[in-house]
């Protein structure tokens, strides 16, 4: 008999992209602003002005509070004492250390004319993204006998059921649980937030998931892949049994 468990873990291979925090998107995004307002017709301090004055309407949110309410100054740079009230960086909500779990066991005997083999096996393989992984339940089954001198009768069957689990990841969609992860900003949060940086509630003190219908479409308005993913299912099973009968004649030749 054998027995065997194994336990690991896998992450990312390659680390993703940097991005910028919080206080450097909120000054670049008023950058943006203040040098697409200027033109013939407006200078340069009322384009400063114009961006200071719209760069939270621009963005759908105010992660400074309402202590803030312009948190980037006619000079481009955060206000003193402006710190963001939360950051909810999407690559480690809905990418993470996954596990991976192993269980093998197998029995063999047998006497002089015959034998088996009889093995039970399961994989559970998560993977980084939420709502992925592998599962694995196999068995297999070998016998073998000698019924006559010159006849050996045995069989060999085997049984695997496997579940995929593959969230979307194609970049033609909106959905690619990948790029999620990189195009909204931490500013953005995974729950719905007060003013204060507290957790809005609903009527069962449960948190409300966020679905950013304040945000930009770049930023996936009205979605939150870590809320609908769990729900919404991407799974390929599969039943694999093969079987095959043997039998062996022995013959021998006499002078």
């Amino acid at each position: 008999m054998n027995f065997n468990v194994s336990q690991g873990f896998s992450t990312r291979a390659v680390k993703d992209y940097e991005q910028v925090n919080t206080d450097q998107y909120f000054q670049l995004y008023w950058e943006a602003l203040r040098n697409g307002y200027k033109s013939s017709q407006v200078n340069s301090q009322q384009a400063a002005q114009m961006a200071s004055d719209n760069l939270v309407s621009a963005l759908g949110i105010n992660p400074y509070g309402s202590g803030y309410a312009k948190p980037v100054g006619t000079d481009g740079k955060l206000l003193s004492g402006a710190n963001a009230l939360w950051n909810d960086d999407w690559r480690d909500i809905l990418q993470g250390v996954a596990a991976r779990s192993q269980v093998d066991l197998d029995f063999s005997g047998g006497s002089e004319k015959s034998n088996y083999y009889f093995s039970l096996g399961y994989l559970d393989d998560k993977g980084i993204a939420i709502g992925s992984g592998f599962t694995k339940y196999s068995t297999r089954l070998k016998i073998n006998s000698e019924v006559k001198k010159w006849l050996n009768v045995g069989a060999n069957l085997s049984y695997t059921n496997s579940l995929q689990e593959a969230p979307p990841s194609s970049d033609s969609r909106t959905d690619n649980i990948i790029s999620a992860a990189r195009v909204i900003p931490s500013f953005y949060p995974y729950y719905e937030e007060n003013a204060d940086g507290s957790h809005r509630l609903d009527a069962n003190g449960n948190y409300i998931y966020d679905f950013g219908k304040y945000r930009p479409t770049s930023a996936l308005q009205n979605q939150n892949a870590a809320a609908t993913l769990p729900l919404d299912k991407n799974e390929n099973r599969e039943d694999n049994f093969s079987g095959k009968r043997i039998f062996r004649l022995l013959l021998s030749c006499r002078n």
